[in-house]
């Protein structure tokens, strides 16, 4: 997958996805996107041409024609009021009138101090409210107006060997080394010892047939709503607003994909966001975590490769693996752990340490396959011994 940074190219469009809600901006978007619908709208593959090119564009500009772009924000807690008290204040003192002046002005800061008691009160209470329904989105959003500071941004990072980057090309170049290098792991020290395994069956065949109407709406409906959108700017929401037609639409898209192999580079790229961790120096990209905004229309085919293994996963799988299956719960997994470790330290054993090892490897992003099948070999031999 190709990582860019999100301030390196064109900053998204943010839509107002919240006048989704609104039954009439639904229709309109599905009545503007209803003759769109074709077998014939797929589309060329070659190379830097992306199949779901024209989809993509015709729907950005459906939503954004109909329900426009996201207006800035800006605090109006300023009341009418208030504003009118000070023109008159301003007025008095253009005039030469400074005991009026004086009087309007000590008014006019309570009354601003009551519009700001105002506003502040509303947002508390609507926090509350939010909170109460699990709606944790404007929860946030109104607690983040509610700071007296907007967060600090580092006007500068530092390369691996300490030097102070300021300019745009620079800290592009230092963020695609820092993200570049957690997905590299050094190869493995010890020799895996293959002989005596036995090999394993092959698994039947996997359903290959394209995906049907049913399998694209299933999918979409999956889709999580509130997300940022990636590259191509298409949110959950667009695509769920875009009722038959929108189905349609990305069932012709998801079929030519399927039949030629040939994924749209756009779905294939992820926008890094570095979000800074809370702690540490700003300037130190280790204290950063990044957010990888991905295409929502290649969630959908995710989705779908997703469900055609899962239940084929499921029928062969070890029967001892209980992670990412239904029915099975991890914590009974944990559990089980734990009294092992509880026996282990009790008779001094020693057995379970290569086993933390291998756990230990895998929360890092890539492990040598290898290195764990060595951990587990010293894990058996202890139980044998």
């Amino acid at each position: 997958m190709e990582l860019l940074m999100a301030t390196a190219i064109h900053p998204p469009l943010k839509m107002p996805v919240v006048r989704l809600l609104d039954p009439e901006k639904v229709d309109v978007i599905m009545s503007r996107l209803l003759f769109k619908v074709t077998e014939q709208a797929v589309l060329d593959t070659s190379e830097g041409n992306s199949p779901d090119k024209d989809e993509e564009d015709y729907v950005f500009k459906a939503a954004k024609e109909c329900i426009g772009e996201r207006p800035r924000s800006r605090r109006g807690f300023v009341s009418t009021e208030t504003l009118e008290k000070i023109e008159v204040s301003r007025a008095a003192r253009l005039a030469g009138n400074r005991d009026q002046h004086r009087a309007l002005s000590r008014r006019t800061r309570t009354l601003l101090r009551r519009d700001k008691e105002k506003y502040v009160r509303s947002l508390a209470e609507g926090v509350e409210g939010h909170l109460n329904a699990n709606d944790l989105r404007p929860a946030y959003r109104a607690l983040k107006k509610l700071r007296s500071k907007s967060p600090s941004r580092a006007s500068a990072i530092r390369t691996a060997d300490g030097r102070l980057v300021s300019d745009m090309d620079g800290q592009m170049a230092r963020w695609a080394e820092y993200f570049g290098q957690l997905f590299t792991v050094d190869p493995p020290t010890e020799q895996l010892h293959t002989t005596g395994l036995q090999a394993v069956d092959a698994d039947p065949p996997i359903d290959e047939t394209a995906p049907s109407l049913d399998e694209v709406r299933e999918a979409v409906a999956k889709l999580k709503g509130g997300k940022a959108a990636g590259v191509c700017n298409i949110s959950a929401e667009l695509l769920k607003a875009g009722g038959e037609a929108m189905i349609r639409g990305l069932h012709a898209v998801l079929t030519a994909v399927w039949q030629s192999g040939t994924i749209p580079p756009d779905w294939k790229r992820g926008l890094v966001v570095p979000i800074w961790k809370g702690k540490g120096d700003r300037q130190d990209c280790n204290n950063y975590r990044g957010i990888t905004l991905l295409s929502v229309p290649g969630k959908v085919l995710a989705h779908l490769l997703l469900t055609r293994i899962r239940s084929h996963l499921v029928k062969h799988q070890r029967p001892q693996q209980s992670g990412f299956t239904p029915g099975k719960s991890t914590t009974d997994r944990i559990l089980a752990l734990r009294v092992l470790w509880n026996a282990d330290v009790s008779f001094d054993r020693g057995c379970l340490q290569p086993m933390l090892i291998s756990r230990r490897r895998l929360t890092q992003c890539i492990v040598s396959h290898s290195g764990i099948f060595c951990d587990f070999e010293g894990f058996l031999q202890g139980l044998l011994v």
